[in-house]
This record gives structure tokens, C-alpha cells and sequence, in this order.
């Protein structure tokens, strides 16, 4: 009764660690789990219980259709079919009862050559299929891409667990035929790495760039900004990812000045979240649904290079319910930064309490009744 995920992250980290809390709560049910990633490697720590099959890594280029390998160049047709018949040969070998496509068919279309084959193997042996998706997909000019994304799960798939709360944003904001999918969409709720709770006494501004490699605009715009704001007093962290080098973190730094931080990674962000005075970050899923939980005053410079529409999406709903600040990315400047932050600290926190923050134990939930 194994069930095998699948995830594939481009740019940042989010999707993979959406992934490994969706295994690490079936393992905790004893379901033997396989995670299989196609993204770069990550420093994140394997959940007990769960197998992990890294497939050759991919991440995007120049732009999310300039797909390279792990030597940067581009991902030819070769490559493509040796990576394919891997994960064809790893479900041939788990047969799973479950087999879950993180995004697809909402996304990573480049993808199909290597799932669509598993899929309908997994089928074929009596299997059920599951769709594992944020909240916000990313919006389709074509309306003939949604109808395929609809038609693939209509033919295929048993669930789409989309890991939002339905009070938020349904499946239906983003996506325009969410109600012809019927039974099969569950909303679990968000999927956090860790529960937290919010501090009674918060402190500092705490700037996070994501675990991607866009985050260096914004970094820099916040260290510049301290000494606009009026909680320039108050201890200010950034903390960059991989959008921050050693030359880049020292001229941070020094921008910053005393009482100031600079990381690159740190392992306790809902929990220095839950502390914050006020999170500046993208709108990236996983820092939002933590600052949520936190009940951090948000700032949200969403990314939107190259038409990307999902950052701007939940960071619009989120300004639309008073619960963050929203700066556009083109409007990214030192004054109007501290100004924001400067603002942020009049939210209403509590808004947001009510949502449901336990998705992963909802989506094992949800698997474990589709197992036989």
C-alpha cells in the first residue's frame, strides 16, 4: 500500500516542502512512502519513514520554459527520456496504491512526457491517482489549457487536494471550471512544515527572500529602508536563501548597521515569524501560510516577472482582507518600503485565526481512505 509523491521545483523550495510535510504525515499513519523530487537538492531534512529518490534535477533558466540540468544547460530530449524511464522503472518497481502528482495537471506541463505514462500504469493496475496544489494556481491566457487541465482530471484523477483554506481562496478563484470537478476536490487547509502560536510580546522586522534565487531586490531595498522607517530602533533581520552570496550578505550587513542581522538560512522561520513586529516578504505559499499562523503584520512584495500571476493573487486577497500591506514589485523603493512596514503594524492579526492549518494531516487523511 505504498504511496509514491511526485514534486518538481523550478525556482524556490516551496513545492518540495509542501511535498515532504504531505509524507511526513502519511508516514506518521505507518504508510510506506516514496517521495520522488526532480528539483535541485535541498538542505531539508527527510521526514522518518519516508524514501527519497532524487530524479536528475531540473530548475528553470531564464524563465520557467528555459528548463536546464544540473550542469545549466538546456534539458534536451535524451535527457528528458532517461529521466522519464527512471520514474517509470520506480513505480513499476513500488507499484503504488497511490500515486500523487504535485501540481499536475495545474502546472508542469513541460513535465507530461514523464507522468502521464505513470499515471495511466498506475491506473491500470487498480491504483488511484491524486492531485497535491497550493492554493493560487498561476493564470492561463489560453482557455484551451484549462479545459486540457480539467480533462486530464476528469479521465485520471481520483482527488485534487488543493491546500488552502476554502475561505480564502477556493479552487474556483483561480482555476474556471473548479465546479466541474465535483466530489473530487477536497480544500485541506494549509500545509505548514510546524505548527506555531503567536508571541504575546513581538519584536523586529524580519525581511525573508523564499528558498529561491529572486529575493535580492527586496533584501536590498529593506536594508536600505531601516533608516526610513520609525521602527528603525527595532532589531531588523534579513534573511536571503539563495539569493544571497557572501559579498551580498556583507554589504547587507553593513547597510543594516548595529542591532541588524543578515542569514542565509535559518531553520526556525515560524517561530521567529510568530515573534516578528512585522514580515516583509514575497507572498511566497509557505511564508504567508506561517505568517498566518503567527499572526504576523505582513508586508507582500509579490514576484511577477514573466507574468507570474500567484504571488500578486494571494497577496491581493490578503490586502483585500486587511491582513497585509501589498507593494508592487515595480513600486519597490526604500521610502516606500519603511512606509509600508510602517503601516503594517496596524493590521488586525486576528484575521486569519480561523483558517485551517492542519492540510497535511487532512491530505493522509484524505489518501489513506483511497487505499483499499
Amino acid at each position: 500500500m505504498t504511496v509514491l509523491i511526485w514534486t518538481q521545483h523550478l525556482l524556490g523550495t516551496g513545492h518540495l516542502r509542501r511535498a515532504l510535510g504531505l509524507a511526513r504525515a502519511l508516514a506518521a499513519r505507518n504508510i510506506p512512502t516514496t517521495l520522488a523530487s526532480g528539483g535541485p537538492p535541498a538542505r531539508f531534512a527527510l521526514p522518518d519513514g519516508v524514501a527519497f529518490v532524487q530524479l536528475d534535477p531540473v530548475h528553470a533558466g531564464a524563465n520557467f520554459s528555459d528548463l536546464r540540468d544540473r550542469q545549466d544547460r538546456p534539458w534536451d530530449e535524451p535527457a528528458r527520456q532517461r529521466r522519464a524511464a527512471h520514474l517509470a522503472g520506480l513505480a513499476a518497481d513500488l507499484r503504488p496504491a497511490v500515486l500523487v502528482t504535485e501540481l499536475f495537471p495545474f502546472g508542469r506541463r513541460a513535465f507530461r512526457h514523464e507522468l502521464l505514462p505513470v499515471i495511466r500504469a498506475v491506473r491500470g493496475r487498480g491504483g488511484r491517482v491524486v492531485c497535491s496544489v497550493r492554493d493560487v494556481l498561476a493564470e492561463k491566457r489560453d482557455p484551451a489549457r484549462a479545459l486540457a487541465m480539467r480533462d486530464l482530471v476528469l479521465e485520471h484523477y481520483d482527488r485534487v487536494l488543493v491546500h488552502g483554506d476554502q475561505d480564502f481562496l477556493p479552487l474556483g478563484a483561480t482555476f474556471p471550471h473548479a465546479s466541474e470537478l465535483g466530489e473530487r476536490v477536497v480544500h485541506t487547509g494549509f500545509v505548514l512544515d510546524q505548527a506555531t502560536a503567536p508571541k504575546a510580546r513581538r519584536t523586529g522586522i524580519l525581511v525573508s527572500a523564499g528558498g529561491g534565487r529572486v529575493g535580492g531586490r527586496l533584501l536590498a531595498a529593506a536594508a536600505a529602508a531601516r533608516r526610513f522607517s520609525r521602527l528603525a530602533d527595532e532589531p531588523w533581520q534579513l534573511v536571503g536563501g539563495a539569493a544571497l552570496g557572501s559579498a551580498d550578505r556583507d554589504r547587507l550587513q553593513a547597510m543594516l548597521g548595529e542591532n541588524g542581522r543578515v542569514e542565509t538560512h535559518v531553520g526556525d522561520l515560524p517561530d521567529r515569524l510568530a515573534n516578528c513586529r512585522v514580515s516583509v516578504s514575497q507572498a511566497g505559499y509557505n511564508t504567508v501560510a506561517e505568517a498566518l499562523m503567527g499572526e504576523a503584520p505582513m508586508v507582500l512584495v509579490p514576484f511577477a516577472e514573466d507574468g507570474e500571476t500567484e504571488q500578486r493573487r494571494r497577496a491581493a486577497r490578503l490586502s483585500e482582507l486587511g491582513r497585509a500591506v501589498l507593494l508592487e514589485s515595480a513600486e519597490l523603493a526604500p521610502e516606500r518600503l519603511a512606509a509600508a512596514i510602517d503601516r503594517a503594524t496596524e493590521q488586525d492579526t486576528r484575521i486569519g485565526r480561523s483558517f485551517a492549518f492542519d492540510g497535511a494531516e487532512t491530505s493522509a487523511r484524505v489518501i489513506e481512505g483511497l487505499i483499499a
